[in-house]
């Protein structure tokens, strides 16, 4: 991690190590048979490639980093500099390492033709709950981010590919 003014890198993968820690989580874990992978590429990216199936209930597969360590009280917007395949894709952040509870989240749509740069307000985050938007529930308070994930759903079935260059936060 590295301080830019008022911006502090959390996740700059122009290095392949830069993606170590990061995991896959699909449907295969309600029986359905989505597959993902988190790769580097040598442009310097994180890349998350994969099939969405339909098959047996399913319909999704996702990401997540390692956890987060940094103070990110502070944070106001999320900035993420990612390139598509033209889909739509969420990115997550949760507050707990706990599988089975809230995330936070907002859509993206990538374009396949060049880097993007993505600037999310904190408060655009969405309380969800397996992907259904849920109320009642405080809003997303920087403090307690622990990590962040990207997902593929919506009955977005076929190949996908996301290649991630940086995650960051505007302080």
């Amino acid at each position: 991690m590295s301080q830019i003014n008022s911006e502090l890198i959390l996740f700059d993968f122009s290095l392949p190590n830069a993606v170590n820690g990061w995991f896959s989580i699909n449907d295969v874990v309600m029986g359905g048979v989505s597959t993902s992978r988190v790769d580097w590429h040598e442009s310097g990216g994180l890349l998350f490639t994969g099939t969405v199936s339909l098959e047996n209930n399913g319909g999704f597969a996702s990401i997540r980093s390692p956890s987060i360590t940094a103070d990110l009280s502070r944070a106001h917007k999320i900035r993420l500099l990612a390139r598509g395949d033209g889909k739509k894709y969420k990115l997550t952040i949760r507050t707990s390492e706990n599988l089975d509870q809230i995330s936070y989240q907002v859509h993206f749509l990538a374009s396949d033709r060049e880097i993007q740069e993505f600037i999310f307000p904190i408060a655009a985050f969405t309380a969800t709950y397996h992907g259904r938007k849920i109320s009642g529930e405080p809003h997303l308070d920087p403090a307690k981010i622990n990590n962040f994930g990207f997902i593929i759903a919506d009955r977005q079935q076929g190949p996908f590919h996301l290649e991630i260059q940086r995650i960051s936060v505007l302080l």
